[in-house]
C-alpha cells in the first residue's frame, strides 16, 4: 500500500468517525424529542414542528398536523409544543393558542408527563440498550463500567507514586487484607493518607506478601498510583444485566450530577465536555468497534436526562419547576420566566463557548 493511499484511507476512516459522531448525536437529540412528541400526541396536543437540528432549514416535509425539518446545526433539535412559548423553537404561531389541543389547557399531571417524557426516553434507551449488551456480549472492559470489570492486577504505575516506592510492579496481583468488608477500591477509599498493608502476588494462585505502603490523599480520595487491568464480564442472565445495567446507569447520574454541582460548590467544570468532547467521544468509541460506540452512545443519553433536569427553564427540570409553582399559586409567571429563560440562554451558551474552548485545546494537545 503506497503512502498515499494510506493516508487518504486515514483521513475516510477519521470522516466516517466523525460522521458517526453526528449521527449518535442526532439519534439521542431524536429520541429526546420523540419523547415529547409521542406524549403530545397521547394528550392531544398539538406539535406544530418537529426539528432535529437548528438554523436554516435543509428538508421539510409535513406529516399529518406537523412539519418535520432536518435543521443545518445538527447539534439539537426541538419539538415545537402549542401553548409553550420558547425562543428559537420554531415559529412560534402557536405559542399563544389556548385551544383543547393546546399544552397551556392541559392538567398538570399531562404536562407533567410531557415534559419528562425526553428523559424518560433517553434513561430508557441506556437501560435497554446496556441490558441487551450485557446480555449478549457481557460487560465491556470499559472504564465507564468501574468495580464490575477492574480486576486486581497492575497495567501499569505512576511514577513517584505510593505504589513506586513501595516496590510495586506491573503484573502483580493486589489485594486487600480484609476480605469481608468489600472491593479492594472500597478498602482504599476508607483509607486515605494513611499507612495500609496489602497483600501483593505474583500470580493470583501464588503465596501473597504483605507490603505496607503510605496512601496519598487528593481531595479526600486514596491515590495509590497505580492503573488496574480491566476485564470483560462472560454474557450475563437477563435479569442479571437488567439489574447491571440499571446499577450502571444509577452510577452514571449520580457522577453526572456530582460533576455539575462541583460547578458551584468547588467553582470547577471538571468532568463536563461541552459539544466537539462529545463528538470526539463517540468518534473514538466508533474506532473501537461498535459495542464501545454503543457503550458511548447510552453514557451521553445519560447525561442528555441528567442535563435536562437542570431547573433552569430551557431545560426540562425548569419547565416542570415553572409549571409546579404556577399549579402551587394558580397564577402564570409569564414576566419572570421570560427574563429567567433570557439570563439561562445567555449563561449556558457562555459555558458551552468555555467548554468547547477547552475540548477544542485539548484535542490540539492531545489530552482528549
Amino acid at each position: 500500500m503506497t503512502p498515499l493511499l494510506s493516508s487518504a484511507l486515514t483521513l475516510l476512516a477519521k470522516l466516517y468517525g466523525i460522521f458517526l459522531g453526528f449521527l449518535g448525536i442526532s439519534f439521542l437529540v431524536a429520541i429526546h424529542e420523540l419523547g415529547h412528541f409521542f406524549c403530545c400526541k397521547l394528550f392531544g396536543v398539538h406539535t406544530p414542528s418537529f426539528s432535529l437540528g437548528f438554523g436554516p432549514r435543509l428538508y421539510t416535509k409535513k406529516i399529518g398536523a406537523t412539519e418535520f425539518s432536518l435543521s443545518a446545526i445538527p447539534l439539537g433539535g426541538y419539538v415545537e409544543i402549542a401553548g409553550v412559548e420558547e425562543v428559537g423553537q420554531g415559529e412560534q404561531k402557536f405559542s399563544h393558542d389556548r385551544s383543547n389541543s393546546s399544552f397551556a389547557n392541559k392538567p398538570y399531571y399531562q404536562k407533567l408527563i410531557i415534559l419528562l417524557g425526553g428523559i424518560a426516553v433517553n434513561i430508557a434507551f441506556a437501560w435497554i440498550a446496556l441490558a441487551l449488551l450485557f446480555t449478549f456480549n457481557g460487560i465491556p472492559a470499559h472504564q465507564a463500567f468501574g468495580s464490575k470489570v477492574v480486576t486486581n492486577r497492575i497495567e501499569s504505575i505512576v511514577p513517584g507514586s505510593p505504589a513506586e516506592k513501595a516496590g510495586l510492579k506491573a503484573g502483580e496481583w493486589i489485594e486487600s487484607p480484609e476480605h469481608d468488608k468489600g472491593t479492594l477500591s472500597e478498602f482504599l477509599r476508607t483509607k486515605a493518607g494513611k499507612k495500609v498493608t496489602l497483600l501483593v502476588r505474583n500470580e493470583p494462585s501464588a503465596a501473597p506478601s504483605q507490603v505496607e505502603i503510605e496512601l496519598d490523599a487528593t481531595e479526600g480520595a486514596p491515590s495509590l498510583g497505580v492503573k488496574f487491568e480491566l476485564q470483560a464480564s462472560a454474557p450475563l442472565p437477563f435479569n442479571q444485566a437488567v439489574s447491571q445495567s440499571g446499577a450502571t446507569i444509577y452510577s452514571w447520574i449520580t457522577s453526572t450530577f456530582s460533576s455539575l454541582a462541583n460547578m458551584f460548590t468547588k467553582r470547577t467544570t471538571q468532568g463536563l465536555g461541552g459539544p466537539i468532547a462529545v463528538i470526539h467521544s463517540i468518534t473514538k468509541s466508533a474506532d473501537r468497534g461498535f459495542v464501545l460506540f454503543i457503550v458511548a452512545l447510552c453514557f451521553i443519553s445519560v447525561g442528555i436526562a441528567c442535563i435536562n433536569l437542570v431547573p433552569l427553564p430551557i431545560f426540562d427540570g425548569g419547565q416542570v419547576l415553572f409549571e409546579t409553582i404556577t399549579a402551587l399559586s394558580g397564577r402564570p409567571l409569564n414576566n419572570v420566566r421570560a427574563w429567567i429563560h433570557t439570563i439561562s440562554w445567555i449563561a449556558v451558551i457562555g459555558l458551552i463557548l468555555l467548554l468547547t474552548w477547552r475540548d477544542v485545546a485539548r484535542i490540539i494537545f492531545g489530552a482528549l
